[in-house]
């Protein structure tokens, strides 16, 4: 499943990315600060690239942060932002989803999921981000 959190904090209030997902595992935060978007999601992934669109995976100057728990997250300070930010998606079709969730035992569930990668539908998109300044990657 994949779902959407929203939460008003003031600018600064979550340094790092990993304390607003430790937030988000709260149960009232749960139920009241969210909403499921789509089932199904068996894979998810937002990449960050600078302005040649190259996938950034080192520190740009002073201003970013690149950090490797959990996949990797990026954080950018001063003025900078990434350029583009790809997002990926994939979604098992509904017959195999309604399958899995048939399946009550949690190692033939995955054994099943694992020979289902042909009915993943995947999705990607690259957005730029118009307000990038060019000089943050200088």
């Amino acid at each position: 499943m994949l779902y959407r959190y929203q939460a008003n904090t003031r600018f600064g209030a979550f340094p790092f990315p990993s304390l607003l997902y430790s937030n988000y595992y709260r149960p009232d935060a749960r139920t009241n600060l969210s909403s499921r978007i789509v089932d199904g999601v068996v894979h998810f992934k937002v990449s960050a690239y600078d302005t040649n669109g190259v996938l950034i995976t080192k520190n740009l100057k002073a201003n970013t942060a690149i950090y490797t728990i959990l996949g990797g997250f990026c954080r950018f300070t001063n003025t900078a932002v990434p350029a583009f930010v790809e997002f990926e998606l994939g979604i098992l079709e509904e017959r195999a989803l309604a399958r899995v969730k048939s399946i009550p035992d949690a190692t033939t569930r995955s054994n099943y999921l694992a020979q289902q990668a042909g009915r993943v539908q995947l999705f990607r998109m690259r957005v730029p981000v118009r307000n990038v300044d060019p000089t943050a990657y200088q």
